[in-house]
This record gives structure tokens, sequence and C-alpha cells, in this order.
């Protein structure tokens, strides 16, 4: 994923790839999801949105909580933002991003 490789290595270690749940996106835990989004932008990515996921067990599993923008410009950053200030704190807790 085209993602994943523009990410620097100490950010792709931290990834974990949910293709096993059904989804062709891979998580981060929330302890870094600002420097991924960060360094994803940086990279020239245009960042759409992402879903919040939870580790149960050996499991991950939708939260049914997200955000998402309308467009890729500064309204994307405010409304990450608004989103990274309610998510919930946890190693258990891992985010994901919509790219293009």
């Amino acid at each position: 994923m085209a993602l994943l490789a523009a990410l620097p290595k100490s950010l792709q270690d931290r990834s974990v790839d949910l293709s096993e749940v059904g989804s062709a996106e891979y998580g981060f835990p929330v302890d870094c999801a600002d420097e991924v989004f960060n360094s994803i932008i940086q990279n020239g990515f245009a960042v759409l949105g992402g879903d919040l996921w939870r580790k149960a067990g050996v499991k991950f599993e939708p939260v049914f909580d997200g955000w998402y923008s309308n467009s890729p410009s500064e309204d994307a950053v405010s409304v990450w933002r608004k989103f990274l200030d309610r998510m919930p704190s946890g190693s258990e807790y891992f985010t994901t991003f919509v790219v293009r």
C-alpha cells in the first residue's frame, strides 16, 4: 500500500493490517494517530476521513465512530482535530485513514 510505504519506519512498525476483518486499511494506535495524520499530509496525500477500531482480544472490531471531510483542504485538518479531541485513549484503540 502506497500510504504505508510513505510513512516513517517507526510508524509502519506500529500499523496493523485489518484485512482479516474485511477492511482494506491499516490501523494505527491512537497514541500515534496525530503523528500518522501529519506524516500523511506531509507526503502529499489528501486525507478524506477515517474510522475508529478496537482490539478485543486478538481480533479487531469497528467502534462505529469515525470522521470525514467534504474536501481535502483545511476542512480535513479541522475535522480531524475535532475527532482527535474526542478519540478515546487506551492501547486497545486504533484509527484508520482514508486517503487519495
